[in-house]
């Protein structure tokens, strides 16, 4: 959505809440879990905050190489889809960078960042599980 926000006006989840209990689970892309005394966000809800939190007002060009892939089970037919997906945006005023990344395997993966024309790099940064 970042990389088209001239044309991604709105955007929406669905189905958005699931009543963890058993029997009451319908569907697993659930984006808030929640019983009688707890609510909870799943992986795709913390995701979704990460993008809307971290957000530059300019799209950076950003390229990945050797991204491993995963089936993905879905009709019509099985296909392969990347395990990592990325965005990075830049805030004009401060000039801050914000690359964002989401891994979709079940395991962690090493990844190295190359940024080409920076000056300077924070020590630091900011990982959201």
């Amino acid at each position: 959505m970042e990389r088209n926000s001239d044309v991604v006006v709105l955007a929406s989840y669905a189905p958005l809440f699931v009543n963890v209990n058993k029997g009451g689970m319908q569907w697993g892309s659930n984006l808030i879990g929640y019983d009688a005394l707890n609510s909870y966000g799943s992986p795709s809800y913390y995701a979704q905050k990460m993008f809307n939190t971290y957000l530059g007002d300019s799209v950076i060009s950003v390229t990945g190489v050797n991204i491993p892939t995963q089936a993905w089970q879905r009709p019509p037919a099985p296909k392969q889809v990347p395990t990592l997906f990325f965005v990075a945006t830049r805030a004009s005023g401060s000039g801050t960078i914000y690359l964002k990344v989401v891994n979709t395997a079940g395991f962690a993966q090493s990844v190295q960042f190359h940024l080409n024309g920076v000056r300077h790099v924070a020590r630091t940064g900011y990982r959201l599980c």
